[in-house]
């Protein structure tokens, strides 16, 4: 036991940053060392270190310290580097040897290198070759923007000196307009007859003046007076995917006779346990039929929680299946007893998208959530959350409410005004969605490509503030309709799947820039839908649970589970197949839902609406 010990001891010495931030600095006295040539004061084995570095990496041996000190000190502020970076640092020291290798200093390495590259490209162009390497390797970021800034320049100089751009469609329309005012034989209202614009209102025109529209004439009638010019029709327009393209919902079986045994022996299973109430009514819901319990005088609602194991078994069913809902609008003073029924009823997208068509006509980012259990559509505004947080276990239902939402937000927007973001990294539950023009990029299945978007929306959250901040404008919305405003923005929709997966591979590398985004990027019309199947408290930290108030919870392993989710328990009860409890930040309470079923066949049929066009 004790042996184990001093081994694990040893192998977290070896491993520790701070054994890196050591030998970085032992290396950096070796090259000392060996560049003055005189005392010994890390002795021959320092000599031999600092010479066998020299003679493989020649000058560029001076980045092999740095670079291992500033890998040590990223490490020891507990951040964790990803492959990519290691590569990439890693790299640094074997082009500054080769850069060096052109004027004999690389050592064996770099000389290599050099003239071998030297042979092959010339020294031209391999010095400037390896400099924009290097230079990429340093702080890839500013060579990918420095990059596409220049190939814009390059493409607006050639196609500007090739060919004058093409008049944009207010410019066609204004000379469409002035060279029919112009060359018209028809005579106006009020005017004159003229041709070619030479004689206006009984004068001559000079060729000045040709360039200038004539003055209209005011009429009483407003079909002849002229009109301002529309704004450009979106790529797009206002066409939306079929409401055929999904299924509809499984027809309503109410069973009159299993909903009075349901509530007679409900009532039976409060007498006997010693609650004293009655059931005054009963509403069917998809996956539990809810009993409104109205407690007589002096009954108090803790009683009933109390019993509430004993009452389930009573009535035939697991200790957690009934649950009760005191918090139902509309009916104070009464207590819901929520009851499975055995037929539950599968909820199609269709019937949400048609019951909340004209509330979520005036939702910028309408997501349907499902059917409560006194069978009311749930449908809420992604950009008023403004984030949303989704949890549940392995079959609860987590991936198709997922893709239900995006279905959602697909029936609603335009790629012009909206841009999804999705983090697969799973590979396989976004698979369906490739190739749709709302994306913004390809479906992101890689760590490091994760890290790189997710810092690229930070950017672009800044970016976008400083546009609001010059038009004084508070949020996307305002600035989208200012007057002669051509660069409207679009929202921005960042859906990410296993978010615990990505938590624990990068840790504060990932969870820094979703901080970021969850705290500010609302007014920039950047928005969140993470979902995760451990909610647990490492995974959803306190800076997450803050900055995304809107949570769905679908079935949990366990009441801890729930209480991170949701802050009370209550998720490890659920049935499961999109049964669910929804944290709405606007309102009080959890509502209780059944997310809608939408198959692969009708996510295709829409992505293929949107893909055709």
């Amino acid at each position: 036991m004790a042996r184990k010990k001093k081994e694990n001891l040893l192998r977290q010495i070896l491993v520790s940053p701070y054994t890196l931030l050591a030998l970085s600095g032992y290396f950096g006295l070796c090259l000392l060392q060996v560049h003055q040539g005189q005392a010994e004061f890390l002795g021959s084995m320092g000599s031999l270190v600092g010479s066998a570095l020299m003679g493989m990496l020649g000058t560029g041996a001076w980045f092999f310290p740095v670079v291992t000190g500033y890998v040590a000190f990223v490490q020891i502020k507990g951040r964790k580097m990803s492959s990519l970076d290691q590569y990439r640092l890693a790299g640094l020291i074997f082009i500054a040897s080769a850069i060096f290798g052109s004027s004999g200093m690389g050592g064996a390495i770099g000389n290599s290198g050099w003239g071998i590259l030297e042979s092959v490209l010339g020294r031209p162009i391999s010095l400037l070759l390896l400099l924009l390497v290097f230079a990429f390797c340093l702080s890839p970021r500013e060579v990918k923007k420095w990059v596409s800034l220049t190939i814009g320049y390059l493409r607006s100089a050639f196609s500007g000196s090739s060919a004058p751009p093409p008049p944009s469609r207010d410019e066609s329309k204004k000379d469409e307009n002035k060279n029919n005012d112009l060359g018209s034989d028809e005579k106006p209202v009020g005017g004159s007859e003229h041709s070619g614009g030479d004689k206006v209102a009984g004068g001559e025109r000079g060729s000045e003046d040709i360039s200038r529209p004539p003055e209209p004439v005011k009429e009483p009638d407003q079909k002849d007076r002229p009109q301002p010019v529309p704004a450009p029709v979106p790529e797009y327009g206002d066409e939306r995917p079929n409401i055929d393209f999904l299924r509809p919902s499984d027809e309503e079986n109410r069973d009159e006779e299993e909903l009075k045994e349901s509530s007679a022996r409900l009532v039976a299973a409060l007498k006997q346990f010693g609650v004293k109430a009655d059931v005054d009514e009963t509403v069917v819901g998809p996956m539990v039929a809810t009993h409104f319990v109205a407690p007589k005088r002096g009954t108090k609602i803790s009683e009933v929680e109390r019993h509430l194991p004993d009452i389930s078994r009573f009535l035939g069913h697991p200790d957690d299946a009934v649950r009760l809902n005191a918090d139902i609008v509309g009916r104070e003073g009464k207590i819901g007893v929520e009851v499975p029924v055995k037929n539950r009823r599968t909820i199609g997208l269709r019937e949400l998208i048609t019951n909340t068509s004209r509330e979520s006509a005036e939702m910028q980012l309408p997501l349907r959530i499902g059917i409560d259990t006194l069978g009311s559509p749930v449908c809420v505004d992604l950009s008023q959350m403004p984030h949303l947080l989704v949890a549940g276990s392995t079959g609860s239902g987590k991936s198709i409410a997922l893709n239900s939402l995006l279905v959602s937000l697909l029936y609603h927007a335009s790629p012009e005004g909206l841009r999804l973001v999705l983090i697969d990294p799973k590979m396989v539950e976004f698979s369906h969605f490739r190739g749709l023009p709302h994306l913004d990029g390809e479906v992101i299945t890689e760590t490091d490509q994760t890290i790189d978007r997710l810092n690229e929306l930070t950017e672009m959250m800044d970016e976008r503030y400083r546009l609001l901040n010059e038009s004084n404008s508070r949020n996307i919305i305002e600035f989208n309709e200012l007057e002669d405003n051509r660069n409207k923005l679009s929202h921005m929709v960042v859906v990410i799947d296993e978010l615990a997966d990505l938590l624990m591979q990068e840790g504060s590398i990932i969870e820094d820039p979703i901080v970021r985004l969850a705290q500010k990027a609302r007014a920039a019309g950047i928005h969140l839908i993470m979902a995760t199947q451990r909610p647990t408290a490492d995974i959803i930290t306190g800076l997450i649970k803050t900055n995304v108030p809107g949570r769905l919870a679908f079935r949990v392993s366990s009441n801890v589970d729930s209480r991170v989710i949701l802050n009370q328990k209550g998720a490890e009860a659920l049935q499961g197949k999109g049964d669910g409890l929804f944290l709405n930040p606007a309102a009080k309470g959890l509502t209780r839902f059944q997310a809608p079923m939408v198959s692969l066949e009708e996510i295709e049929r829409v992505t293929d609406f949107w893909k055709s066009r």
